[in-house]
């Protein structure tokens, strides 16, 4: 859709704080005022009417509004929810911007007295849908609609005369005033809030070509993701042809024809004459002789910046830093995610499309490495952070995770289905905060025979192969300890403590086995400090472990000196440390399959004995003797000698 609309979906958007009934106040010609314009702009669905001519709504003191030529002409009203009053800081006069434009665009302003009737408004159409109504301008952008069942007389009249009186404005006496209910709104009331709108200068009208059915054209915008149909494609935006008939069409803006597209090899040209602006919400073209200012066709998403799809698709763009535009005159998917794949490649194939490079002011081409955030330290503060960003996943009973067709280029999607269950979205590997319930795989190639897959916010990096030289944060550690029950239920001084540790939440190393399929590389660095696999019987001592208990508080310390090395610090219940100062030792598991904060005590001991797990026995160090605070006296240890020329009683 066109700005002025965008699209039929964009109507539920709200600025937070916002809505019927609460006004909001800006300066104009600021950020923020010209959000809320484009906010307001897209809200198309309304309260809407159908009538006649000869309503008495119409009727003022003495005198009733007549039709063009005296024919009793149907009217619709359109009465949008929320107004753009702003005020001339000149004239002091106010006005209502939406009215405004619409008499700019060729409509006339209802005058306070006389005989009311609407010229003819060249390209705009009226169109019947099967919930109610349309109202669309020259360049197919759905400017209002509404819900109703019109009378059959109504529409007959409709047909008949070819054309419909509509009048847009916010006072026509559709809604109801608050505290007040449809039957106590009287039709004298209805009528004298029409004629302050009419004398406020807030009613806009106009003659609109009447259609029995929905137009044949396109009027929806579509976003695809990048390798769409299975082609080496940049993220995809499907405009519809009338949106950029203003500007010259296809031809003039340098597109090509698509009807070779998936059949053979083709050469999809770059435009001169257009560049994308995206910004967090809204896709633009722009032509490139007006850079400031100009405007071609545009885009804002259904649901602001919450959109669960936008910054994924927004990410892919700034890699390539161009996205393919395609225009045609039919729907891509009338039918949503249930249209058929042969639909979507009929209609591009009987479309033209041009790469569109980014603007300057756009997202940059191409994303530079991301600075590494500051994460936690592997200490008791770890622990604290480790638990904040798992407790919010208790509540999750599912997950979403979306992978692009390149992932399956590195990976076959059997082995990233299989080992999806070893990723857990705790925390974004981008930016480092947490994530929610959806999550983008990425692969990185970190070798010729490896590769590594992480989660991230789909606003930080869409799915895909992610270049090298892209940084990550480092991955969640979870951790919990527990006991091995000696009986099953009966806590007792024969339970053997044990520690579960998950050391990559969301990083999972995959690298080629024997057989050319993926195994699980992710533990190899524990299996190198002598882990092995459990089999029932006591772990293998690793003496590279340091673990100590000192008070409440247990410390796991792998390779102390090394760079790479980890330490683990956490509070283990009370009877698991008095297991670890009888027993004076611990085993510890590392898995990836499980994330240990979540796991229940009953769990454990399963978490612990996992096939895809390695274990490991340290000793518990016992603490160093305290040292005694240090005494300080309030004179000097040694007292000072009298000097020579002080007199000494």
């Amino acid at each position: 859709m066109g700005k002025a609309a965008r699209n039929r979906r964009s109507q539920r958007s709200r600025s937070s704080g916002s809505g019927p009934g609460a006004p909001r106040v800006v300066r104009g010609g600021t950020a923020e005022a010209l959000e809320m314009v484009e906010q307001v702009s897209a809200e198309t669905e309304m309260p809407c009417r159908a009538t006649w001519i000869d309503d008495p709504l119409f009727s003022t003191p003495g005198r009733h509004a007549v039709a063009v030529r005296g024919q009793r002409a149907p009217v619709l009203l359109f009465e949008p929810q929320r107004i753009l009053a702003v005020k001339d800081p000149v004239t002091g006069q106010g006005h209502e911007l939406r009215v405004d434009s619409m008499v700019a665009a060729g409509w006339q302003r209802v005058p306070p007295r006389y005989v009311m009737t609407g010229l003819p408004a060249e390209g705009w159409a009226l169109y019947r849908t099967a919930t109610g109504v349309e109202l669309c301008d020259p360049y197919g952008c759905i400017v209002a609609e509404g819900r109703l069942t019109p009378d059959p007389e109504w529409v007959s009249d409709a047909v008949s005369l070819g054309s419909v009186l509509v009048l847009f404005g916010p006072k026509l006496g559709i809604r109801v005033p608050p505290g007040r209910s449809l039957q106590s709104y009287t039709e004298q009331e209805r009528a004298r809030e029409f004629r302050d709108g009419r004398r406020a200068g807030l009613v806009a009208a106009a003659t609109v070509a009447w259609h029995t059915s929905p137009p044949e054209d396109a009027l929806m915008w579509v976003l695809l993701r990048e390798g769409a149909f299975g082609l080496d494609l940049p993220p995809l935006a499907y405009v519809p042809l009338l949106n950029l008939k203003p500007s010259g069409g296809p031809h003039a803006l340098g597109f090509a024809s698509l009807d070779r597209l998936g059949r053979e090899p083709m050469a999809i040209p770059v435009t001169s004459q257009l560049a994308a602006r995206i910004t967090a919400t809204d896709v633009d073209l722009i032509p490139t002789d007006q850079p400031v200012g100009g405007f071609a066709a545009g885009y804002r998403t259904p649901a602001g910046t919450a959109d669960p799809m936008f910054p994924g698709w927004r990410a892919a763009a700034a890699r390539y830093g161009r996205i393919l535009v395609i225009t045609g005159p039919v729907d891509l998917m009338p039918e949503g995610e249930q249209t058929s794949p042969s639909h979507v490649i009929d209609v591009i194939r009987r479309s033209h499309g041009a790469l569109v490079p980014l603007t300057a002011d756009s997202a940059p081409a191409g994303l530079p490495p991301q600075p590494q955030p500051e994460s936690p330290g592997d200490d008791g503060e770890q622990a604290e952070y480790s638990e904040l960003l798992t407790a919010k996943l208790r509540s999750q009973e599912s997950f979403e995770v979306y992978t692009a067709d390149t992932v399956g280029r590195l990976v076959d999607r059997d082995t990233v289905h299989r080992w999806l269950t070893n990723l857990w979205p705790v925390a974004c590997q981008t930016c480092g905060e947490p994530l929610g319930t959806k999550a983008e795989l990425c692969a990185d190639p970190p070798g010729d025979t490896s590769v590594m897959l992480s989660l991230h916010h789909s606003s930080c990096r869409a799915s895909g192969a992610t270049p090298p030289a892209t940084a990550m944060v480092q991955p969640t550690v979870s951790f919990a300890a527990g006991y091995l029950p000696a009986t099953p239920g009966q806590p007792s001084i024969r339970d053997f403590p044990v520690m579960v540790v998950n050391p990559s939440c969301e990083q999972l190393l995959l690298d080629r086995d024997a057989t050319g399929g993926w195994r699980n590389a992710s533990l190899d660095e524990f299996i190198a400090l002598g882990f092995r696999r459990p089999d029932g019987d006591l772990p293998p001592h690793i003496p590279r472990i340091r673990a100590a208990l000192d008070g409440d508080q247990l410390t796991v310390t792998i390779n102390p000196d090394a760079p790479d090395g980890h330490k683990w610090t956490l509070t283990p219940p009370p009877h698991v440390r008095d297991l670890l100062r009888r027993r004076r030792g611990l085993a510890i598991s590392v898995t990836t399959k499980a994330l240990p904060a979540l796991l229940i005590p009953d769990d454990l001991p399963g978490a612990f004995g996992d096939p895809e797990a390695v274990t490991g026995f340290t000793i518990i160090e016992r603490p160093g003797p305290r040292r005694r605070p240090a005494l300080h006296l309030p004179w000097p240890r040694t007292p000072q000698q009298p000097t020579a020329d002080r007199n000494v009683t």
